[in-house]
């Protein structure tokens, strides 16, 4: 029998990801273009920015969920991290592409995690280990 899991990382979308990565390329580029023409530019600036985030997307966890004491632990690309848990009696649901904390009146809060930036089969870890 194996022991359950102590966490499930959710990864961001690998779409996500690459998309950055090449609008990032594509801005370097033509940065890199317009100052060989003389002008100034923004691009390059973009650029770098958007490489930057592609990268922290492939490498960073988008969210990580406890299923102990059912806590997502959102951490955003630049670092800075939140803590979401339900109230006391209340749970974390899944419906669709959003989870919610639940409280004991019936009320739904969202978390801010969203489905289209999580890989797939780590949401549908998560989906199913809220079930």
């Amino acid at each position: 029998m194996t022991a359950p899991q102590t966490t499930i990382s959710v990864r961001y979308n690998p779409v996500l990801a690459w998309a950055f990565l090449v609008l990032g390329a594509l801005n370097l580029v033509l940065g890199l273009w317009l100052l060989a023409l003389g002008s100034p530019t923004f691009s390059l600036l973009l650029g770098v920015l958007f490489v930057v985030l592609g990268v922290l997307y492939q490498r960073r966890p988008h969210f990580v969920y406890v299923p102990r004491t059912q806590t997502i632990e959102v951490i955003a690309p630049i670092g800075t991290r939140r803590l979401y848990s339900p109230e006391r009696g209340g749970a974390l649901t899944a419906d669709g592409a959003r989870i919610y904390r639940t409280g004991v009146d019936g009320g739904r809060k969202r978390v801010p995690v969203y489905r289209y930036m999580s890989n797939r089969s780590d949401w549908d870890s998560v989906t199913a280990a809220l079930a």
